[in-house]
């Protein structure tokens, strides 16, 4: 009976065996140092379990099978709970691995409480532990009862003396509770699993808004520049070429301009000044009014004429920020490019939305057209309004002017703004 019993328990580790020979291990290195100090606190019990089975027999002789038998299902069983480890999702190779694994606990489990009593609830509580941890709820409302009673029952078939009713009610209820316990820590760790992949989540997301703020703070530069040092540029280079065209013949115009183009050169320093003060800040500001700003743009002398029709309007200093640079844009194309005689900026203000408009009689392109290289006034105007929640409208033809219009709503409508 005792030989039969012993055949039996080395058949429950074959499972065992075909788990690492069909589908081989390959453990992380956390998991490799806690299966290895695991495997020593193992070998505690498992000790005190082989004393147990020397004691029972007469002759040492007598005992070395029984004890052979008893170490390889211990050997099984301890292999199949490190395998258990890849119930988890997404680490099973496949379905045909959860069953003959769940076999393989089972039958180690069992051939244990067989041929060993005092191993017999610390390996079955560990053994409900294992599958409380790696088994979904449904599966622990079909199986985890039967198998408790199950267990419960093999108790009683040891030598020892049979269990009452009160110890079996006893063991089930351990048994299960440490199920469910084994279900909260799988529970735990999910929920940290999914807290991590948060803030995995998170730290992406953050990395993707540095690095969308950085792109924005380049464009800001970029229009900044554009609209200070371009068009201070542009128009020094065009008077430094007539001053010295006009250098032998005319030297007196030739000083007037050179004097308009130091002049000129000290205020877009001054407004490159600002500008990078504005661009420190952390909101865009003007130092004059929106209306102030607009009538400058009328004094130049040797400009075309530039009729104002102004409303009062009410904007915040973004917008402010915004409309006078686009203003300042668009007067400043009409005179180098288009060739205006007339230009005309519009004010206006509705309970919906605040208007700018600048028309001139220049010779005017066609709108359809990409810029050239370069030229990035209207694309800077577009990124302005868009940021602030408008949008910008072209109307223009080849000899028939141009009107630039740029609309932007009562209110900033996201914090995007502060990056103008």
């Amino acid at each position: 009976m005792e030989a039969l019993r012993s055949g039996w328990a080395l058949a429950a580790c074959l499972p065992a065996l075909l788990l690492f020979w069909r589908w081989p291990c390959q453990l992380e290195p956390f998991r490799r140092t806690f299966w290895q100090r695991g495997a020593l606190l193992a070998l505690i019990p498992l000790g005190i379990a082989s004393v147990q089975v020397v004691q029972t027999r007469a002759d040492f002789a007598l005992a070395w099978w029984p004890l052979l038998t008893l170490w390889a299902v211990a050997a099984g069983y301890v292999l199949t709970l490190i395998r258990t480890d890849d119930l988890d999702a997404g680490r099973l190779p496949s379905k045909a691995f959860e069953w003959v694994l769940l076999t393989s606990l089972l039958l180690t489990t069992a051939a244990l409480l067989l041929l060993s009593p005092s191993l017999q609830f610390f390996v079955a509580v560990t053994t409900m532990l294992f599958l409380g941890m790696h088994q979904p709820l449904s599966w622990h409302q079909r199986y985890t009862l039967p198998i408790v009673a199950v267990f419960v029952w093999l108790f009683s078939l040891t030598p020892s003396p049979s269990p009452s009713l009160l110890d079996a009610l006893s063991n089930a209820a351990g048994l299960t509770m440490t199920a469910v316990f084994g279900f909260l820590l799988r529970r735990s760790r999910q929920l940290v699993e999914e807290l991590e992949a948060a803030n995995t989540q998170l730290a992406l997301h953050a990395a993707q808004a540095e690095e969308l703020a950085v792109l924005r703070e380049r464009s800001r530069l970029a229009r900044e520049l554009h609209d200070t040092l371009g068009h201070a540029l542009t128009t020094i280079t065009v008077q430094l070429e007539a001053a010295e065209l006009s250098l032998e013949r005319r030297p007196d115009k030739a000083r007037t301009l050179l004097t308009q183009s130091r002049e000129l050169s000290r205020a877009a320093t001054s407004e490159l000044r600002l500008s990078l003060s504005d661009l420190r800040s952390e909101s865009a500001s003007t130092t004059q009014p929106l209306s102030v700003q607009l009538n400058a743009l009328a004094q130049p002398e040797g400009s075309p004429a530039v009729q104002l029709d102004l409303s009062e309007v009410q904007l915040s200093p973004q917008q402010e920020h915004a409309l006078i640079r686009i203003a300042s844009e668009a007067v400043q194309n009409a005179r180098r490019h288009a060739h205006a005689q007339q230009i005309r900026v519009e004010l206006c203000q509705t309970s919906h939305h605040t208007q700018l408009s600048v028309s001139d009689d220049g010779q005017g392109f066609d709108a359809r057209e990409l810029a050239a290289p370069g030229h990035y006034g209207l694309t800077g105007m577009r990124e302005r309004l868009v940021l602030l929640g408008g949008q910008l409208e072209i109307h223009s033809s080849p000899g028939g002017g141009t009107r630039i219009v740029a609309r932007l709503p009562r209110s900033i409508p996201s914090p995007q703004a502060a990056s103008l």
